[in-house]
């Protein structure tokens, strides 16, 4: 789909230039003027009239109002502007056709990639996947977990128009708050807070009352910046718990003039988790969500950043919605002090050197059971299908967790087990010391392949997952076909714990199961005879 979405930019773009240069010059000019304007005012009332008509939450038709609110509001205006232009300059200004296409195509094509311009910004805003068609602009790179570009536009119309209006908002249609200024980077933005938690689908969208900025510090001798944020239960993600993405923070810096204001995105974070205060780090893991405790309506988080290069920090975005911040700037032992021991993110950061395998035995599970489903053959089963003995095979199913157990002739017994194969489940949670959220995931490749090893060093991959989420349900994925192969496969898990991620398994049956690795490192030793 990305190089069809390519294709269609470039003919939209070359059809509007076409038919423009075809309806003249003078015409062609009068539209070109019409978008610029219309595009002027669509971003400047884009933001109040978005968290006017739909961000109340984060959940909802609010994920939606950030780029329907643009996209409408553009079409509107240009439409009213179309009519009324229509009606002061109802006559064509007669011009040889040579020069009508000549220099009506560069105009009509200025009109269009505008046009398309503020359409595909829309369109990032709306959620539904961290990709527009396969298009995925800027997100955090798979090994590095830095923000970088993924891929481009071969014609980047949502790139041209930001830097066309950012340039005017400073120049010839300036005001006292410029989008140079205060939105810098819409066109990184718009896929940026995309790149979030379940392959892009949790909230994009955050209400100006969900959060409270508690504090900001700036140190000098380390060149850093600290805020304490916090978020109530208007920043969960559809009411059940917080997941932020590195890519959907930043940091802007105080421009002055024309200068473009300085942006940075956190790299090391502070906030409580199930066990205590845990400090985590965005460098080096993709994996890695600021997250709020289950259960909780609201959660503190300590968010550091480097400074922005050459400005004092002036804002802070948190899924678009910005923040006015003052740091106070403090010492390096203030800031030490403010934001937590600096060694308990370095060692974290460096723990993967020294990463050494765990005893995984307790969280190992002979069983065909799913903990907690209550399910009926006769209850939405997604794509899953069931055997005539009522285990699940194979297919992708969202259920329920606990409820009222249906009648015995009707209810799910658990997993598909093949005669010779006994079904393994393996907790690979954030407290469980199989995970593969921490220190270990430094240590291997993003393709490496995941597997439980037995005594004659033959390894299994997993078949499949289950995955008790933070709002009550049961994610259950199996494709014995075809593999869980990667980390890429697997849902992540937020830091804060609190959820339960299980691999599911197909062992020979006899054999002993004597390590889990991923590729060549080991994760963990156990000795489980597969009876």
């Amino acid at each position: 789909m990305y190089y069809v979405f390519n294709i269609m930019i470039i003919g939209l773009v070359a059809f509007i230039a076409y038919w423009w240069a075809n309806q003249g010059l003078f015409s062609a000019i009068l539209h070109c003027l019409c978008v610029i304007v219309a595009g002027a005012i669509a971003l400047a009332v884009w933001e109040p009239l978005a968290f006017a008509a739909f961000v109340k939450g984060s959940s909802g038709f609010s994920n939606y109002g950030w780029g329907i609110t643009l996209v409408v509001s553009f079409a509107l205006i240009l439409f009213i502007l179309r009519v009324a232009m229509d009606r002061l300059a109802p006559a064509n200004v007669a011009l040889p056709n040579w020069a009508n296409l000549t220099f009506g195509l560069p105009v009509g094509a200025v009109a269009g990639v505008l046009t398309l311009g503020i359409f595909v910004i829309g369109a990032g805003f709306i959620q539904s996947s961290d990709s527009l068609l396969g298009f995925r602009g800027y997100g955090r790179g798979q090994r590095t977990g830095n923000i970088e570009p993924l891929n481009q536009l071969w014609l980047p119309v949502h790139q041209i128009t930001d830097e066309f209006y950012s340039w005017l908002s400073v120049t010839s249609l300036s005001t006292s708050r410029p989008m140079r200024h205060y939105y810098p980077e819409l066109h990184k933005q718009m896929t940026l807070v995309r790149d979030s938690a379940k392959d892009g689908r949790a909230a994009l969208a955050l209400a100006p009352d969900a959060v409270n900025i508690r504090a900001a510090f700036y140190c000098p001798e380390l060149n850093r910046c600290a805020v304490a944020v916090g978020f109530n239960e208007k920043a969960q993600d559809y009411g059940s718990q917080l997941t932020l993405s590195r890519s959907q923070i930043r940091l802007i810096g105080a421009a002055r003039r024309t200068a473009k204001a300085s942006v940075t995105y956190p790299d090391r974070w502070r906030q409580d988790t199930v066990s205590g205060i845990g400090y985590h780090t965005f460098e080096n893991d993709k994996a890695a969500y600021i997250t709020s405790v289950a259960g909780r309506e609201s959660t503190d988080i300590m968010i550091q950043f480097p400074a922005p290069a050459g400005q004092r920090a002036a804002f802070i975005q948190i899924r678009g919605t910005r923040f006015a911040i003052n740091p106070r700037e403090v010492s390096e032992a203030e800031y030490v002090e403010a934001t937590g021991r600096l060694e308990n993110f370095d060692s974290l950061m460096g723990a993967g050197a020294d990463y050494a395998p765990q005893d995984i035995q307790n969280f190992l599970e002979i069983t065909t059971k799913i903990h907690n489903l209550n399910v009926g053959t006769n209850s939405p089963l997604g794509t899953m299908q069931v055997t005539s003995e009522r285990f699940l095979r194979e297919g992708e199913a969202h259920f329920s967790r606990g409820g009222e157990r249906p009648p015995r002739t009707l209810a799910i017994e658990g997993i598909y087990q093949p005669q010779g194969t006994k079904v393994v489940l393996l907790d690979i949670s954030q407290e469980s010391p199989a995970s593969i959220f921490g220190a270990v995931a430094q240590l291997v490749q993003d393709d490496a392949r995941l597997a439980l090893v037995d005594s004659n060093g033959r390894k299994y991959s997993p078949i499949g997952f289950i995955h008790y989420t933070a709002d009550s349900r049961i994610h259950v994925k199996l494709s014995p076909g075809s593999y869980l192969r990667t980390i890429d496969e697997i849902p992540s898990i937020p830091r804060a714990g609190g959820q339960t991620l299980k691999l599911v398994f197909r062992v020979t049956e006899g054999m002993t199961i004597v390590s889990f690795t991923w590729g060549e490192q080991i994760v963990g030793h156990c000795n489980l005879p597969v009876r």
